[in-house]
C-alpha cells in the first residue's frame, strides 16, 4: 500500500486546459502474503518480513469534459524485506531481496467539482 502526496498543476499546451499533470513521492508499506514454502522436504521453511520505504509516481489526468477524466500515471516502489529460509534443522540462509517495481497504470477519473486551474473554488447558488 501506497500513501503519496500529489502535486497536481495545469499544463496549457496550445490552449489545452484539460491536461493536468501531477507528481508524487509518499511512503509504502509491503506486506507477503502466503509467504511460506511448501516443500516435500522435511524442516523446510521460509519467511519474508514486511518491509516499508518510498514512492513516488509522475502522471497527468487528461479531462473530457468537466466531471469525467482519464487518469495515467507511473510509479516506483522501494521494497526490499529480509528473507528467512530453514533448509534443515541446523541450516538457516538468510538475505535481502530487490523487488523495487516499476509499475505504469491507467483509469477512470470523476470530479464531483468539476475543473480546477487555480481561479479558486466559485460557489454557485
Amino acid at each position: 500500500m501506497a500513501l503519496p502526496a500529489d502535486r497536481h498543476g495545469p499544463v496549457s499546451l496550445h490552449q489545452l486546459r484539460s491536461v493536468e499533470p501531477y507528481l508524487g513521492a509518499g511512503v509504502n508499506f509491503t506486506y507477503y502474503l502466503d509467504n511460506t514454502t511448501r516443500n516435500d522436504v522435511a524442516g523446510t521453511s521460509m519467511h519474508i518480513n514486511p518491509s516499508w520505504g518510498p514512492a513516488g509516481r509522475v502522471g497527468f489526468d487528461y479531462m473530457i469534459d468537466r466531471h469525467w477524466g482519464i487518469n495515467v500515471d507511473t510509479k516506483w516502489i522501494y521494497s526490499e524485506p529480509n528473507w528467512r529460509d530453514n533448509v534443515g534443522p541446523f541450516d538457516t540462509l538468510t538475505g535481502n531481496a530487490h523487488v523495487n517495481p516499476f509499475l505504469v497504470g491507467a483509469g477512470i477519473t470523476y470530479r464531483f467539482g468539476g475543473l480546477d486551474f487555480g481561479t479558486g473554488v466559485v460557489a454557485r447558488y
